[in-house]
């Protein structure tokens, strides 16, 4: 399938291959970087699933795990092979996806290769998996020590309870010491198969001969049928507050709404949460302002909707000498939305700058690929994000703020005694 988009003035070319992995590719003429990602539909939400008329509970933190382990090689350093052909590796792990990615200028072909095969040929034996334990336990060490991070994940914690939201990606210095060469390989063969795959690219390439290196080094498998253990959850925020206690100089906070109505398109709900984030408190706001003013916030004070296929939250965070009175003024600011109407003039500008951002976003090459990638696990594809933007209108951004910004959850992390 060949996409156009007037507004960018981009092109999209999306293939289904006969092994089963779809492929996004999308050439920028002139531009010296590449990248190649490879997406797997599998994350740190899927520690407990189905298959086969059978209920499979594995340890928290195992996707991330395994992303670690498809960087060893019986030979060699992966790392340095990439480097010999001037390629730059590295991986990510979220709730809802693994992503392998390299960028490179030269040697586009080699380092596509390098990618795919570092993907399909696993080498895990229990000798190199004890000794990972270790390098993973000081990466879980390492996030426990970051205050925002601990803000976020508590967050979720209020918002939805117990399950995989609230458990860290990297899982627990607990979890991890019950997760064996066995168990890596199951969930290898589970999740890592073409038809649950997509190859991502962008850069000065040929859209075909890109397709051709998918076809040819993506070795078909059979389909798995999994159940996802985790479901989307419409129901109110579990906790209104959390707090915990860290060496940090001012009081931490995200404050956070919930996503409950997934009836909507995935990237519609991103362009409302997005937008609608902005109207309320974005730099050019009056609340904004008020806030600054008042020393309740400083520059550290931002907000995002981030989401999933099953998951949505709108969120304000940063530094506040009194995070619950920042939390008042939020509500207040949105319920005077709610009673006044959103500014449709404001509307308009807000949304120019969106779509202008999207715009000058399409000259990162490492942007575009790593947005298609998350927009891959929602069934959607960064023009239709785009289109979302374009066809957003005032009423749609008035009803969503009604429903969306009610309940919220308020994190804070507070400085150690």
């Amino acid at each position: 399938m060949y996409k156009h988009n007037d507004i960018l003035n981009e092109e999209l070319y999306i293939n289904q291959l006969s092994s089963g992995i779809k492929c996004y590719i999308i050439p920028k003429a002139g531009y010296m970087e590449k990248q190649a990602v490879l997406t797997i539909g599998y994350g740190s939400a899927d520690s407990t699933y189905s298959l086969n008329n059978r209920t499979i509970q594995m340890p928290e933190g195992i996707a991330h795990f395994l992303e670690h382990k498809l960087f060893e090689d019986e030979e060699d350093s992966v790392f340095s092979r990439f480097t010999r052909i001037g390629g730059s590796v590295n991986a990510l792990t979220a709730f809802n996806q693994t992503a392998y990615y390299v960028n490179c200028i030269d040697n586009f072909e080699e380092n596509v290769k390098l990618l795919l095969k570092l993907c399909q040929n696993p080498h895990i034996t229990d000798e190199n998996v004890e000794k990972e334990k270790g390098v993973i336990t000081q990466e879980i060490q390492m996030y426990d020590d970051m205050p925002a991070w601990r803000a976020y994940m508590n967050l979720n914690a209020a918002l939805y309870g117990g399950g995989p939201l609230s458990a860290n990606i990297t899982g627990s210095a607990r979890s991890i010491q019950n997760i064996g060469r066995r168990e890596l390989l199951e969930c290898y063969r589970d999740f890592y198969f073409p038809a649950n795959m997509a190859f991502i690219c962008a850069g000065d390439i040929d859209p075909e001969q890109a397709t051709r290196l998918a076809e040819c080094y993506i070795a078909p498998k059979p389909i798995n049928h999994i159940g996802r253990g985790y479901k989307t959850d419409g129901s109110g925020i579990k906790s209104g507050y959390i707090e915990a206690f860290m060496p940090v100089s001012m009081p931490l906070f995200d404050l956070g709404f919930k996503e409950t109505d997934f009836n909507s398109y995935p990237c519609a709900r991103i362009v409302s949460g997005k937008m609608l984030l902005d109207i309320i408190a974005g730099e050019s706001s009056d609340l904004y302002a008020h806030m600054y003013n008042e020393h309740l916030i400083d520059s550290s004070f931002g907000m995002d909707y981030l989401s999933g296929a099953f998951y949505g939250v709108s969120v304000f965070s940063g530094s506040s000498p009194n995070p619950a009175l920042v939390r008042e003024y939020i509500m207040d600011g949105i319920q005077r939305l709610k009673q006044e109407g959103i500014d449709g003039s404001r509307f308009e500008r807000i949304k120019r700058k969106h779509i202008g951002r999207l715009i000058r976003s399409f000259n990162n090459i490492g942007h575009i690929t790593l947005a298609q990638s998350d927009l891959y696990t929602k069934g959607q594809d960064i023009f239709d994000l785009m289109d979302c933007f374009a066809n957003f209108t005032h009423d749609e951004a008035q009803t969503r703020l009604s429903r969306h910004f009610t309940e919220p959850a308020l994190s804070v992390i507070k400085p150690s005694e």
